[in-house]
């Protein structure tokens, strides 16, 4: 029986049917490839995480990114947000404005906390795959805050908090180190005719990590 086994294992082995696992503890030499960039390569980069704190928004990338000489910082847009599953029939408040007559459907609202101006700030890069742009001077943390309690409070809507989009735009642009550009974000008030979008959050704006100690 040993011999017919061992008799098929050499005829699988010739013919490429069986693979034996390797048990040699030398390492298999590793060899570059020159041929044509691999589907990575195009692949835009995005962001990991965003974080607000000490006047500018730190951005982390999920790659290196090229330095962003000229992007306009008003590509970028802060608000605040929230999920509502199912509005009022008769009315919803949102902020100092009524809207009557509204639908039941699930929808995102979302108002600016601070808007970006082209006023030749210039963004900052402190690392490989970090870039801050300097706040606007209307950006009020404790506003933020407070709605985030007073939405919370509520009960009825989901994951209040403080986002960020980004519209892709004409000229100089987030992009990496090959030239891939960073997509839009959520840029909502690009299509919207107003702050109310359809869906849960959708196009996923970055949420932004601050402190309301």
């Amino acid at each position: 029986m040993g011999k017919e086994l061992s008799g098929l294992a050499q005829i699988a082995i010739a013919s490429g049917a069986l693979v034996v696992p390797a048990c040699s503890n030398v390492d298999t030499p590793r060899t570059e490839s020159h041929g044509p960039a691999s589907a990575q390569d195009s692949a835009p980069p995005t962001i990991v995480s965003a974080t607000l704190g000490d006047g500018v928004l730190s951005l982390h990338f999920s790659e290196a990114i090229a330095p962003p000489n000229g992007v306009d910082p008003s590509k970028f847009r802060l608000t605040f947000g929230y999920y509502d599953a199912k509005s009022d029939s008769k009315s919803d408040y949102y902020y100092a404005n009524y809207y009557y007559g509204a639908s039941q459907a699930a929808r995102t609202w979302y108002t600016d906390v601070g808007r970006f101006f082209p006023d030749g700030t210039a963004l900052r890069q402190t690392a490989a795959n970090t870039i801050q742009v300097p706040l606007p001077k209307d950006v009020n943390v404790k506003w933020v805050c407070d709605d985030v309690a007073r939405i919370q409070k509520q009960g009825r809507a989901a994951k209040p908090g403080l986002y960020l989009h980004y519209a892709d735009q004409a000229g100089p642009a987030i992009a990496d180190r090959r030239g891939n550009r960073l997509r839009s974000i959520a840029p909502y008030w690009l299509t919207a005719k107003s702050s109310a979008v359809s869906g849960n959050f959708a196009n996923k704006p970055i949420p932004v990590r601050l402190s309301c100690t």
